[in-house]
């Protein structure tokens, strides 16, 4: 092997880790917009805006908020057993990224009727762990 040889297998040699630097450095970026709080900041947002205009709507029944996101996202608004001003909303047919459901604000209890909830929900598309969220601290009752 002579010194042009060689000096083309280091120069071979640098291109390919500085492609694997580049390639590692875009996967890493990619992952942790995907994955994560920043891949369930839109979600966060959507919720969060949803609940700041609901705020003003005392109504005692849950509420159904369609397309909150501009994207098919649909979200219900439950009172809190917290305070009567509360509700917690909770959005239907999207989990964040552990696979938990989205929910604002977060340790409330839900004061619902599960014949309430039923009927709001029906007909839409709710994710097993939302359902499993929202029905299991719903009251048995009208």
């Amino acid at each position: 092997m002579n010194s042009r040889d060689f000096g083309d297998s280091v120069l071979r040699v640098s291109y390919f880790l500085a492609a694997s630097a580049v390639v590692g450095v875009g996967y890493y970026a990619w992952y942790i917009f995907h994955h994560g709080e920043l891949a369930d900041k839109p979600y966060v947002a959507a919720l969060q805006s949803v609940e700041y205009t609901g705020r003003s709507n005392h109504d005692a029944n849950p509420l159904l908020a369609v397309n909150i996101d501009g994207a098919g996202t649909d979200a219900v608004g439950v009172p809190g057993r917290d305070a009567a001003a509360t509700r917690v909303w909770v959005i239907l047919n999207v989990a964040d990224s552990d696979g938990d459901p989205f929910v604002l604000p977060q340790r409330i209890a839900l004061k619902a009727s599960c014949v309430q909830l039923e009927r709001i929900v029906k007909g839409r598309e709710v994710l097993p762990a939302v359902r499993q969220f929202l029905f299991g601290g719903c009251t048995v009752g009208t």
